[in-house]
């Protein structure tokens, strides 16, 4: 088991009256945990394997959370 934590979220909020105030009041930092082996994924990073999976699951669960889009984030990967 895996615990991300997501951060740097650029957040994709349209120009308008209330931009600045929806931006306040999304999430700076976000935690996921996903059914992943920490070695495995440790191992697949150092080798530069594609962590596209474990991408994508960020993604989506930023876009489930807080019910807008991306334009990019960072995350770090930790023990569960």
């Amino acid at each position: 088991m895996i615990k991300l934590v997501i951060r740097n979220i650029q957040y994709d909020v349209d120009e308008g009256p209330d931009r600045k105030a929806i931006l306040k009041d999304l999430p700076k930092k976000l935690v996921l945990e996903l059914d992943y082996e920490y070695a495995n994924v440790m191992e697949d990073k150092r080798n530069g394997s594609s962590l596209e999976d474990i991408e994508e699951a960020v993604s989506d669960h930023i876009s489930d959370t807080t019910g807008y889009c991306h334009k990019g984030f960072t995350y770090t990967i930790k023990r569960a």
